[in-house]
C-alpha cells in the first residue's frame, strides 16, 4: 500500500512543482523590456523580487518532492485519521493543491515559525468514500511538522483547535465508557461548523458545533471560545 501511495504522490508533487514555480512567475510582460522604463534599485516603492523559499539549505520545491517528506505526510494522515476519524482503512492517495501560508500561524509542536509555512490538501480515500483533509505544514529543528485542521469552518487557529479537539475527545471518551462503550473505543470529534446565529457573536467570541462520534451515536457539542482575563481565547462547552 505505502508504495503505490508514495508512487501517486510524487507524481502529484511533481505537477505542483509548476503550481509552486508560476507563482514566482507571474509576472506579466509585454514584449521586449525597455531600460529606460526599469525602476532604479533605490526606488523605495518598487517590490522586491520574490524569491523562492529554501528549507535547510533546499529549494522549497525539492523539498515538497522529496519522499522523505511525502512519506512523512503520509505517515502522519494516516495516524491523524486513526485518532480522530472513524474510517479505520484511510490511505491519502493524491494530494489535491499546496499552497503558501500568507499569515504563518503557531502549529502543535512548532509555537515558532521560523521558516516557510505551506497548507496541503490532501484527497483521502476511507470507508467506501473519498474525502479531503487540510493540512498546515511547516519545518521545525530540521522535520516537518504538521496540523490537519478538522473539517467544516471551525475559526480556531490551529493551536487552539489542538487543544479543544484533544480535552473534549477526552472528556467524551469518558463519558461513553460509563456509558458502556469499551474502553478501547475513544471518541472521535469529526466536524466543527460556526453556528452563525449565536447572537454573542463578536469578533474574539463565537460558537461552534462540533460533531462527536462515540459507540452510542454521533451528537453535536456546542463550544464556546471567548476571550480570557489575559486575552487569550479560551473555550467551553456544555455536554448535557
Amino acid at each position: 500500500m505505502s508504495r503505490a501511495v508514495g508512487l501517486r504522490a510524487i507524481t502529484i508533487a511533481t505537477a505542483l512543482t509548476l503550481i509552486v514555480a508560476g507563482a514566482h512567475a507571474a509576472a506579466p510582460t509585454d514584449g521586449a523590456p525597455q531600460e529606460q522604463s526599469l525602476p532604479g534599485s533605490i526606488t523605495p516603492n518598487y517590490p522586491p523580487v520574490p524569491q523562492p523559499p529554501e528549507i535547510d539549505g533546499k529549494p522549497f520545491q525539492d523539498y515538497l518532492n522529496s519522499s522523505d517528506y511525502l512519506e512523512r505526510l503520509i505517515t502522519y494522515l494516516v495516524g491523524y485519521e486513526t485518532w480522530i476519524g472513524i474510517c479505520t482503512d484511510a490511505e491519502p492517495v493524491n494530494r489535491v493543491r499546496t499552497w503558501m501560508a500568507t499569515e504563518p500561524v503557531p502549529l502543535p509542536g512548532a509555537e515558532r515559525i521560523d521558516g516557510p509555512q505551506w497548507i496541503e490538501i490532501v484527497e483521502i480515500e476511507g470507508c467506501q468514500r473519498t474525502y479531503q483533509r487540510m493540512v498546515y505544514a511547516t519545518v521545525s529543528d530540521g522535520n516537518p511538522v504538521f496540523h490537519a485542521r478538522l473539517p467544516g469552518d471551525s475559526k480556531a487557529e490551529p493551536l487552539l483547535q489542538h487543544r479543544a479537539v484533544t480535552e473534549l475527545r477526552e472528556q467524551q471518551s469518558e463519558w461513553s465508557w460509563t456509558q458502556g462503550c469499551d474502553r478501547v473505543d475513544r471518541a472521535r470529534i469529526l466536524a466543527g461548523e460556526v453556528d452563525k446565529s449565536w447572537p454573542g457573536t463578536t469578533d474574539t467570541s463565537w460558537r461552534e458545533e462540533w460533531v462527536v462520534h462515540t459507540c452510542k451515536g454521533v451528537k453535536r457539542v456546542p463550544v464556546i471560545f471567548t476571550p480570557g482575563a489575559d486575552g487569550e481565547i479560551i473555550y467551553s462547552w456544555d455536554t448535557e
